[in-house]
């Protein structure tokens, strides 16, 4: 019963998980999929993201890479069972070279947990087509909290980015930055915390259930107003055109 209701209030109303919810709510507001293309999902995990775009953009290739090989095939079977023709995902580590040549690159709460983040921002940059674009979700350092301490994730080498050194990092591998907006701003916070919260007094399925009304609420905050700061930022980068050459 339990996982009954689970599914239909993820179909009814999106991801139940504060964080998620949030993040997939900022990245729809720059999610431009090119028509016929190829998309990318970096460190697509079990492919909530790659799933929920591949259903709505039918017309889009997408192929999801991941170095966990059983979250790949937790995608497969998600695509299996949702009929997606469009999608492949594999196994592959970022820090190597990257063989796609994808039209767009979507790289989520990824690369904090990647030591050699460096290397692997360079193989997604070599790996994008030329005018191409790139969009990165990073948490950000230091954290701010309302009510909560801040807790060190242990799959985590970094606890976040200052935005000014990933910037550094991003123009260091050839991309320019093109769009920047503060994500977990007091609003997602708030939502992020309140069921943080609960979930150290009920079972995961019932705190994000009776949060779910407050993570709705804040989330549409969150993306409406223009958050001055956050505790995460979605940045998105483009892959300059090549410089012509001279006659």
């Amino acid at each position: 019963m339990t996982k009954i209701l689970r599914s239909r209030l993820k179909s009814w109303f999106g991801s139940l998980d504060a964080g998620q919810r949030l993040r997939m709510a900022h990245l729809q507001k720059v999610f431009q999929p090119p028509h016929n293309g190829l998309v990318l999902d970096a460190g697509c995990n079990r492919g909530d993201y790659l799933l929920y775009f591949a259903r709505r953009h039918p017309e889009v290739e997408f192929f999801g890479v991941d170095i966990n090989p059983e979250a790949v095939a937790q995608v497969m079977r998600g695509c299996q069972a949702m009929g997606l023709k469009n999608v492949q995902a594999v196994t592959h580590d970022l820090t190597k070279p990257i063989p796609w040549k994808p039209d767009l690159i979507y790289c989520i709460d990824v690369l904090e947990h990647i030591e050699q983040d460096g290397l692997a921002l360079a193989n997604l940059h070599a790996a994008l087509r030329q005018g191409g674009q790139a969009i990165f979700h990073i948490p950000l350092w230091p954290q701010k909290r309302f009510f909560t301490s801040v807790v060190h994730q242990e799959d985590h080498v970094r606890e976040g980015y200052r935005l000014p050194d990933f910037f550094d990092r991003l123009h260091k591998c050839g991309f320019e930055v093109t769009t920047v907006r503060f994500t977990f701003g007091n609003a997602g916070l708030l939502a992020w915390e309140i069921q943080h919260s609960m979930k150290k007094m009920l079972p995961l399925f019932l705190a994000r259930f009776f949060s779910l009304p407050t993570c709705v609420l804040c989330t549409a905050l969150d993306v409406s107003l223009a958050n001055k700061s956050g505790n995460g930022a979605l940045v998105v980068a483009a892959k300059a055109q090549k410089e012509p050459r001279a006659a």
